[in-house]
């Protein structure tokens, strides 16, 4: 376990971001979206939200990102959002096994108890509230060729008012 949660501390709290993987990394995604341009399930799974949900919010968008979006980012926007956002007093760490606090806790403050946020946490970015349907819509995306159709039928939700983080037990 010590080997683990050393190589997990330095992954969570030093990270490269190096430009050669996020290169690497960036071709990567930009092949799968290129691939899922010939699976319909892939297509409806974009579409939907983005039908919903509107280009500008950010449910509309796949986590995957865009063929534009994508080339746009740089190692040192990463570098900044990790500092900004990877932070001990927005961070969480379970446990879960065969232990117990006493065996597990030093291991953990060996490895995080120095983690210190660097200066003070900005407000938390919530996600706007989603403007509702206000008629039906049918939107068709003609995949000539296709062996399967795919239909995706919704509309927006109420919003998840439950808390981001569960309290903690021991």
């Amino acid at each position: 376990m010590t080997e683990a949660l050393a190589i997990m501390a330095d992954v969570a709290l030093r990270p490269s971001f190096s430009q050669k993987d996020l290169d690497r990394l960036r071709e990567e995604r930009l092949a799968g979206l290129k691939q899922t341009r010939d699976n319909p399930s892939a297509i409806a799974s974009v579409a939907f939200p983005l039908m919903v949900y509107g280009p500008s919010h950010r449910y509309g968008i796949g986590m995957m990102g865009t063929g534009e979006t994508l080339p746009s980012f740089t190692a040192e926007d990463l570098r900044q959002f990790h500092a900004a956002e990877y932070r001990p007093d927005r961070a969480a760490l379970v446990v879960v096994g065969d232990v117990t606090p006493a065996s597990v806790l030093p291991a953990l403050e060996t490895q995080f108890g120095a983690w210190k946020a660097a200066a003070p946490a900005a407000a938390a970015r919530g996600v706007a509230d989603a403007p509702q349907l206000k008629t039906r819509q049918v939107f068709i995306i003609d995949k000539p060729g296709a062996a399967q159709s795919q239909i995706r039928i919704g509309w927006v939700g109420p919003r998840d008012r439950r808390p981001t983080i569960m309290p903690c037990r021991s």
